[in-house]
Parts: C-alpha cells; structure tokens; sequence
C-alpha cells in the first residue's frame, strides 16, 4: 500500500487551478493530501495510481463543482469511498462534500448529500480550518486509523467468466443507482427491511439503456461484493446448468462427478463468508412463475 494520507482530494482535473490553494492550506496545517494532478477525465480505465491514492487514504473529500457529475471516473472515487465506508460500519463518516463557489447543497446528488459538508465560499484558511477539524476527529474516532484500502477491497474483485466495463462514458442515473444498491443490500438488514432476500430488477422499453445501467452498477459498486460477480445471460444460458457450467470458477475441484457439479457449487456458494453478486441479463418476456424461479 502506498505512502498513508489523511485526505484523497476527488475533483475534476479542469478544477486543479480553483483546488490547488486549498489543497496548500491543507499541506500547510500538516495534513498529507493525495491527489491525481495527471489524471485523464473520461479515461477508458482506472488507474492503479488513482487506485493506490484511495487505499491510502483515511478520507475522501469531493469537490462538488457543475461539472463533477459529468466524470465518470470522480463518481467512481466518490462512489467506492462510500462503499468502503459503508461496509466497515462508518456511514458517510469518511467521506466529505465541499460545494464549489456558486454550487448549492441542493444541487447535490445521491448519498453524499448525508455527508460532511462544506462551502468553499467561506474561504479558503477557515475551509482548511473546518476540513482538519473534521479530519481531526475522524482520527480520534475510537481510535480507528484505518486508511479505505483496509476497509475493504479497492480492486481485485473477481469477474466470472470476465470483466464487463459498459460504457466509459456513462454518466447520470446517479438516483437509480443507488436506490438498486439499496434494494440488493436490504437482505442485511431485514429488521428494518422485512425482507430475508436481496434482488432487483431493472424493466422497461429495448434501447433504454437497462444493460448498460446493470454494468455500469457493477463496475462502480464492485467493492460492496469482494465474493465475486457473476454476469449471466438468460438469452443464451440454460438456468439448470449454470452452477454446473460454473463450477470450476467457483473452486469445485475438477475430478467431482458432472451429476454432482451443480449441488457442489451450491455448496461452495453457501460456505462464501462474502456478499457476491449474480448479474442476469436478456430475462425473456413473458416469464411464468417458473422460468423466474429458476433464475432466482
């Protein structure tokens, strides 16, 4: 793991010029702040630096300007902040929202809006001043100086059969994201749920983008399953050998019988101590009780 740091500053590249004196007040009251002053917005991928930076870091703080939620890749820091903070039981707690000048707290989108917030139109010494208070005591948090990366995983969840990017020019949806992030972790809170089973489904039209929302959750909310996901396609998959088919990829030891495959899968599936995730795509119109059954 990189060099720790208290901060892992999330703004858009155009913005380096509007962050760069803040980000010296901050260095100034001692506080080590990781930043990506080479980044490409809308690059096909994400960085191992960008990467390493958000291991490294006890925070993330984003600069809400008009443009954030165009970049892809900040929605993608902010996102996986949250969910690692989420998963160690933090709430939003490590994660800060500063609203660049003219930006209003209702111009804010998604969960972040529960976070620590701040307005650069108070200036930069008293926002550095109220950013290292709020860092301050994240560090007197019962002691806990975790950085993210110990949060959980910032990269090397497992894809089966392969990694599925999408679009590297997804932006929006942020709403529904995040409401199909609440519906898939409702199973762990079933007192509050009432429900014991954590699945969604996206509908509508052909050509409304279902698909590429579907991908687009996975790759941005990766971190919330470290067991693994698994994109399947109903169009061309038979539901009653997927566990089968998927066997060797789940770590079913090849010399089980191919009558026992299946229930051996399930089993591995079962002991999983993490949350995985199933993504089914192309479900045919006009399913019976079933069909769906079978899938579930």
């Amino acid at each position: 793991m990189a060099d720790p740091h208290d901060l892992f500053f999330s703004y858009r590249t155009a913005r380096k010029d509007e962050v760069a004196p803040l980000i010296a007040a901050l260095e100034a009251r001692g506080l080590r702040v990781w930043q990506d002053v080479q980044r490409v917005d809308h690059g096909a991928s994400i960085s191992d630096a960008v990467r390493a930076g958000l291991a490294s870091s006890r925070a993330l703080l984003a600069y809400w300007s008009a443009d954030y939620p165009e970049s892809r890749i900040c929605l993608w820091e902010l996102t996986l902040a949250t969910v690692l903070a989420e998963r160690a039981g933090s709430g939003s707690a490590r994660v800060g929202l500063l609203c660049a000048p003219g930006v209003g707290y209702n111009d804010v989108t998604g969960p972040i809006k529960d976070s620590k917030a701040f307005s650069a139109d108070d200036g930069v010494e008293a926002t550095a001043d109220q950013i290292a208070a709020w860092l301050s005591g994240l560090r007197g948090d019962n002691g806990d100086q975790r950085r993210l990366g110990e949060l959980g995983p910032v990269s090397g969840v497992r894809w089966v059969p392969h990694r599925r990017v999408g679009s590297t020019r997804f932006v929006g949806r942020e709403a529904e994201l995040w409401e199909l992030h609440g519906h898939l972790r409702a199973g762990e809170h079933v007192v509050i749920s009432g429900r014991s089973t954590s699945q969604a489904q996206l509908r509508g039209m052909a050509g409304l983008g279902k698909s590429l929302t579907a991908l687009e959750y996975a790759n941005r909310f990766e971190a919330a399953w470290p067991g693994g996901i698994f994109v399947l396609d109903a169009g061309k998959q038979d539901p009653g050998r997927v566990l089968s088919d998927l066997a060797s990829a789940i770590g079913v030891l090849d010399d089980v019988p191919p009558a026992d495959r299946a229930a051996a899968a399930r089993r591995k599936l079962a002991d999983k101590a993490e949350p995985y995730l199933w993504l089914v795509d192309n479900l045919p119109l006009g399913m019976t009780q079933k069909q769906a059954e079978a899938w579930l």
